[in-house]
């Protein structure tokens, strides 16, 4: 599927749902299919390829959970 048909069929903006990003859009699974998501069109998101490759192969919910746990750490070495 095309970043342009999942924005025509579902009204999404033309832009990476997690950074805002509008250049080098992907589409992915929000939960992938080695975890049992589907390839149904509810199932699918638009990302970066940054943020994509960030998220791996972590569901959506996952990802929160992990960007939640590892914030903390990245604040932290930004102020060293």
């Amino acid at each position: 599927m095309k970043v342009t048909t999942l924005i025509l069929k579902r009204g999404d903006r033309a832009e990476c749902i997690l950074c805002g990003s509008s250049k080098n859009l992907t589409i992915d699974h929000i939960t992938s299919q080695f975890k049992n998501g589907t390839n149904r069109l509810e199932n699918y998101m638009i990302l970066c390829v940054t943020c994509n490759q960030m998220k791996g192969s972590f569901s959506l919910k996952e990802f929160w959970e992990h960007l939640k746990i590892i914030e903390p750490v990245l604040r932290k070495m930004n102020e060293c």
